[in-house]
């Protein structure tokens, strides 16, 4: 910043202080993730010192603010950050960011997620790692195109104790956050193609293999079950955070279309996107992510709640699902 602009500057310090807890120190916080001292931190709150260019540019990539949401509100305009995923080491960063990001909204009193999903909720592969080695190696072979991929053939044995790890971490973190979930009955559809045309095609190792698979699928949807009837989330150890309830589920009969994920820490809210099948975006543009949350809302109401209540439907739901890995399984044997 050439200029010191006191209206960005406040709004960036808001911003900020929106998303600690209250025991965290803002200084401290900044000349931390600057590496500045407590006493120029401090001149950076007061607007006596201008924020540079690069230690915007590091706040914001820190703690996931798009730079358009430090400007005045433009109608219509919308700037989203993203993420590719090509390469293993491209997917491993990606499980590291999102174990990151989980970290930091966990040291925040006020924090929930609301996941509308196309598919079954990238968290719940964490509690089985095959079912994650599965989507990971579906998009690095079929969709990225990755070389090392290629010819190759899916084997439940190859899954890699690194990945197994980040999953348990990941699954601990996820269930000590607040958090509202819509599904409809066709959340496993595209699970489903994809086994059924790698399975015709060979790519399978063997059908041991894709048995394996099958059933950890199957044992995912059984631990949401267990926990849309706790209202409580399970880690990776198979028990709750704690005793508090903080899970939601709802069954919608309409088509989502996407995987939408709000992230409201506070005041502050993260949207998350996917687009083009398994990449993420994101933006934290206020109005945009106010419009993403008055129609998650009008989702939400049009829905059944299948979490703690409606135990009839919650069955019926579940058998739905059951149903259509049962006859999957049949179509492998």
């Amino acid at each position: 910043m050439v200029k010191n602009d006191p209206l960005i500057q406040g709004v960036l310090i808001n911003k900020i202080k929106s998303t600690l807890p209250a025991n965290i120190s803002l200084a401290d916080e900044l000349a931390d993730l600057l590496e500045i001292s407590s006493d120029s931190a401090y001149r950076r709150i007061r607007g006596e010192t201008a924020f540079t260019i690069h230690e915007i540019a590091t706040i914001c990539e820190h703690f996931k603010f798009s730079f358009d949401s430090l400007m005045p509100l433009q109608q219509g305009l919308v700037n989203f950050n993203y993420n590719e995923v090509n390469t293993y080491s491209d997917y491993f960063r990606y499980l590291t960011e999102i174990r990151d990001e989980l970290a930091r909204f966990i040291r925040i009193p006020e924090r929930h997620i609301t996941y509308a999903a196309v598919d079954v909720p990238v968290f719940h592969y964490f509690a089985s790692p095959e079912y994650l080695h599965f989507k990971m190696f579906y998009w690095l072979r079929s969709v990225a195109i990755d070389p090392e991929y290629a010819g190759k053939k899916f084997a439940v044995s190859d899954i890699n104790e690194e990945l197994i790890g980040i999953c348990r971490e990941l699954a601990d973190l996820y269930a000590a956050i607040d958090s509202t979930e819509i599904w409809s009955e066709s959340i496993l559809s595209s699970m489903l193609k994809q086994v059924i045309y790698y399975w015709q095609t060979g790519v399978f190792a063997s059908r041991e293999d894709a048995l394996h698979l099958v059933d950890s699928v199957k044992k995912t949807i059984q631990k949401v079950q267990r926990e849309s009837e706790m209202n409580m989330k399970l880690r990776s150890d198979g028990l709750t955070h704690d005793l508090t309830a903080n899970f939601q589920l709802y069954s919608s009969d309409i088509e989502i279309g996407n995987n939408f994920i709000l992230v409201c820490l506070g005041q502050m809210k993260i949207l998350y996107m996917s687009f083009h099948t398994f990449n993420k975006m994101f933006t934290t543009n206020q109005s945009f992510n106010k419009l993403t949350e008055k129609w998650m809302s009008n989702l939400i109401r049009q829905a059944n709640l299948i979490s703690g209540v409606g135990e009839k439907q919650r069955f019926r739901f579940f058998q739905t699902l059951y149903n259509q890995l049962d006859d999957l399984a049949l179509t492998i044997q």
